[in-house]
C-alpha cells in the first residue's frame, strides 16, 4: 500500500514563532532608544561645554580687570596679604583697615633712602619704634615757646592709621586740592574708611557734622540747640568758652589739608578767575590786565578774591567763613565768628592750634616730602604719587561754569617784588604759611627721619594795626 505524503500545512495552519518577532521588535526599540540617548548625551555635553567656556571667559575678564586696577589697590592688597601671613593680630586689621596695617620694617622701593631706616613694629601699642636720634637744631626752635611766651603743645602728632575716625579734607581753593582729593578718595575707598571730600568747607562744617554724628539731629538736620547758644555772644557761653570748646570739638575726626604759598595761590586764583563765566559775561576789567596791573589798579578794583586775606588757609582752619558763600560752613553766623574776623591775631592763633591738631597736611611747594608724610600717617607701605587731575580741564565741568582750563599748579613763586606786594594784603595767610612750614619740618623729622618730636616756635606775630 502506497503511502501518500501529507500535504504541507498552509501558512495559516503553521504555528507562529512569537519569540523571534519579539526579539526583532525589541532590538529595534533598543536601537531607537540608544540613538535618542546618544542625542540627549550630545546635547548635555554641549551645555556643559558652553558653561565651561563662559566660566573661562569670566575668569579672563576678571583677570584683565584686576590687572588694570590702580596701584593703590594692588599695594593695599599686598600689604594686607603680608600682614595676614605674619602673626599680626586680626583685630588690628579689622580696626585699622587694609590700608593702615603696620607693614614690615623693609619699606617699598618708592621710599627714599633717608626714610628706609625704620625699626620693627612695637608689640605693645602697634606703633613702630623708631630711632630717637636728635633732630638738627633749627634757628627758630626755642623750646617750643612763641614770641609772646605762649607754650606750644609738646604732644606727638597722631597718625591717621592710629584711629578709625572719619577723615575730613579741608580743600583750600587753588592749592592743588583737587589732585589731593582724587588721591585720597581712592586710598580711603580701598581702606573702606569714611572720607568727606569733594567740596570746599571750613572747620565749622566739620564741627557740625561731628556733632550730628555723635549726638543725633533734630527734625531739620541741625545740631542740638545747646550748640547754638554762642549766637547770643556774651550772654551765652562767652567768647573764651566758645573758642575753647571749638578747638577740641573735632577730636573724634581726622582733619587733613593741603596748603600753598599765599603769593603763588593768589596768582593762580587770578589766572583761573579769567575763565569764569560771570567774569566773561560782565566783561570784567581784570580780564585785560596782568596781575601786576591788577595790583596797581586800586581805584577800579571791585573784585578782591585773589588777595583776600584768609583764603589761603587761615579762615578754613579757624572756621570763620560766613554762611551762604562758596565755602561750606555750619550754616550759622555766630558771635564767635564775627569776633574772630575782627580779632585777626586770635584767628591766626586758633588756625595754628588747629593745624597742630591735623593728622596730616602737605605743602604744594614740597609735594615729594608731603607724599612721604602721607605714607607715614597712613602706613601705606609705599609713597603715593600725586596725580595732576585738574590741569587743563575745562571749567564747565565744575559747577556749570564755562571758559578755559585750570592753570597747572606750580611751586615756583612770583617775583620777589610781586610776593612782597601780595604779602601786604594777606598778612594772616603769610604768617600761617610760615608756621605751617616749620611744623612740616618738625613732623617730617619725626615721622620720616625718626627723630624725636620737637614742636616749633610760633613765628613773630604780625602787626595788624598798620
Amino acid at each position: 500500500m502506497t503511502r501518500i505524503a501529507p500535504h504541507p500545512p498552509s501558512r495559516k495552519d503553521r504555528p507562529r514563532d512569537h519569540g523571534a518577532v519579539v526579539a526583532v521588535v525589541g532590538g529595534l526599540i533598543r536601537r531607537r532608544r540608544g540613538r535618542r540617548g546618544d542625542e540627549i548625551g550630545r546635547r548635555w555635553r554641549r551645555v556643559v561645554l558652553s558653561i565651561v567656556v563662559l566660566l573661562l571667559l569670566l575668569v579672563v575678564v576678571v583677570s584683565a580687570f584686576a590687572m588694570t586696577t590702580t596701584a593703590v589697590g594692588w599695594r593695599t592688597t599686598t600689604t594686607t596679604a603680608k600682614a595676614a601671613s605674619s602673626d599680626l593680630d586680626r583685630a588690628t586689621i579689622e580696626r585699622y583697615g587694609p590700608a593702615c596695617v603696620p607693614s614690615p620694617p623693609e619699606r617699598a622701593s618708592g621710599r627714599s633712602s633717608s626714610s628706609s631706616t625704620r625699626a620693627d613694629a612695637d608689640a605693645d601699642d602697634g606703633a613702630r619704634a623708631r630711632d630717637r636720634r636728635p633732630c638738627p637744631r633749627r634757628d627758630y626752635e626755642a623750646g617750643g615757646r612763641s614770641s609772646r611766651g605762649r607754650r606750644r603743645s609738646n604732644r606727638t602728632p597722631r597718625r591717621m592709621c592710629d584711629t578709625s575716625n572719619p577723615v575730613y579734607f579741608l580743600h583750600v581753593g587753588k592749592s592743588g586740592g583737587t589732585s589731593v582729593d582724587d588721591l585720597l578718595t581712592r586710598i580711603f575707598k580701598c581702606a573702606n574708611r569714611t572720607y568727606v571730600g569733594g567740596m570746599h568747607y571750613d572747620w565749622s562744617y566739620v564741627r557740625r557734622r561731628e556733632t550730628i554724628r555723635r549726638r543725633g539731629r533734630d527734625h531739620r538736620g541741625y545740631p542740638p540747640p545747646e550748640d547754638d547758644r554762642d549766637r547770643r555772644g556774651p550772654g551765652g557761653r562767652g567768647y573764651e568758652a566758645t573758642i575753647a570748646s571749638s578747638a577740641t570739638a573735632s577730636s573724634d575726626a581726622d582733619v587733613i589739608t593741603f596748603l600753598r604759598h599765599p603769593a603763588s595761590r593768589a596768582t593762580s586764583q587770578f589766572r583761573f578767575s579769567k575763565s569764569l563765566r560771570w567774569a566773561i559775561e560782565s566783561n570784567a576789567t581784570f580780564l585785560r590786565q596782568t596781575f601786576d596791573e591788577y595790583l596797581d589798579d586800586e581805584e577800579n578794583r571791585t573784585w578782591t578774591q585773589p588777595i583776600a586775606d584768609g583764603e589761603s588757609g587761615t579762615d578754613f582752619l579757624a572756621g570763620i567763613f560766613p554762611p551762604g558763600g562758596w565755602v561750606g560752613t555750619d550754616g550759622m553766623e555766630t558771635f564767635a565768628k564775627s569776633r574772630l574776623r575782627a580779632n585777626r591775631t586770635g584767628a591766626i592763633l586758633l588756625a595754628a592750634e588747629r593745624l597742630e591738631a591735623t593728622t596730616w597736611y602737605g605743602l604744594m611747594e614740597d609735594v615729594g616730602r608731603s607724599m612721604e608724610l602721607l605714607d607715614a600717617s597712613l602706613d601705606l607701605g609705599y609713597v603715593p604719587v600725586l596725580p595732576m587731575t585738574n590741569i587743563g580741564s575745562p571749567s564747565s565741568r565744575r559747577a556749570g561754569r564755562g571758559g578755559g582750563g585750570h592753570p597747572p599748579p606750580s611751586p615756583v613763586l612770583p617775583s620777589e617784588a610781586t610776593t612782597e606786594r601780595i604779602a601786604k594784603y594777606v598778612p594772616k595767610d603769610m604768617w600761617l604759611y610760615e608756621y605751617a612750614r616749620r611744623l612740616f619740618e618738625a613732623r617730617y623729622d619725626h615721622f620720616v627721619m625718626g627723630c624725636a618730636y620737637v614742636p616749633p616756635e610760633l613765628p613773630p606775630l604780625p602787626d595788624f594795626s598798620r
